[in-house]
């Protein structure tokens, strides 16, 4: 599990460029550029968590981060390559 807090290390993640083109493009379009995206992510705390298929189910469900993420999603798209980006609110819960 890869957890990046903001949108410029997504290029660290391993995806592929569709994936991370797709990804980068769901995140800022609510906000219209990269640094509007930036600003509100560091004022919000926000968090992105890059599940890999090598994580285990058992380290991934015990993180109460995750944990919330995968109970309590709001909403889910999809992405290049099966994967998939869920978001979720953090209410207050992340430093």
């Amino acid at each position: 599990m890869i957890v990046t807090t903001i949108p410029q290390q997504l290029t660290l993640l391993p995806l592929g460029e569709s994936v991370q083109k797709a990804l980068a493009e769901l995140l800022t379009e609510p906000f219209g550029s990269l640094g509007v995206t930036e600003a509100f992510w560091s004022e919000q705390g926000c968090k992105l968590f890059c599940l890999l298929s090598e994580d285990s189910a058992s380290v991934v469900l015990t993180d109460p981060d995750v944990s919330r993420l995968l109970d309590y999603p709001e909403s889910t798209d999809l992405l290049p390559d099966d994967w998939r980006l869920i978001l979720c609110q953090n209410r207050g819960r992340w430093p």
